[in-house]
């Protein structure tokens, strides 16, 4: 069986009873995913405290902090030189910018025409380009003129 889905042919009714459902169910889904996950955050905090702050397992807990620290410490210093590094080497190159705008005469060049014809398209507001015995020409309201083979030098 196909399904044809066309909204245009649904009535305003139909599309707001449609939206209303769909806005119902995903706040619902959401509240629901929402408190899930602060009660396994409560759980897993309160298990977590219970177990690394008990009187015999605060020596471990200490020796664990301080090594993190240190972890911690050494991973900053890495990445911090790193990052030294990079501006040191590549921060002065001409990289990611724009290129320069295109000239009349460097479209000139690349259209094989005159740069009157550039210059006088570039000033009209509308234009088209048609084939007029097997020959590109751009047309204004006014003037026509040929453009020959893009690209291709005579």
């Amino acid at each position: 069986m196909n399904i044809i889905n066309k909204p245009e042919l649904k009535s305003f009714r139909h599309k707001a009873v449609e939206t209303l459902l769909i806005a119902v169910g995903t706040m619902a889904l959401k509240l629901v995913l929402i408190g899930f996950t602060l009660a396994l955050w409560g759980f897993s905090f309160h298990y977590v405290v219970d177990r690394l702050f008990a009187p015999d397992a605060l020596d471990t807990t200490v020796r664990m902090l301080s090594f993190l620290m240190v972890f911690a410490l050494i991973s900053f210093v890495i990445m911090l030189t790193w990052a030294k590094y990079n501006i040191f080497w590549y921060a002065k190159r001409d990289r990611r910018q724009a290129p320069p705008p295109l000239t009349p005469q460097m479209l000139a060049v690349f259209y094989n025409t005159d740069l009157t014809c550039i210059t006088t398209a570039a000033a009209c507001k509308i234009g088209t380009v048609d084939v007029i015995d097997n020959q590109l020409v751009f047309c204004d309201n006014e003037v026509c003129f040929p453009i020959k083979e893009m690209g291709k030098r005579s």
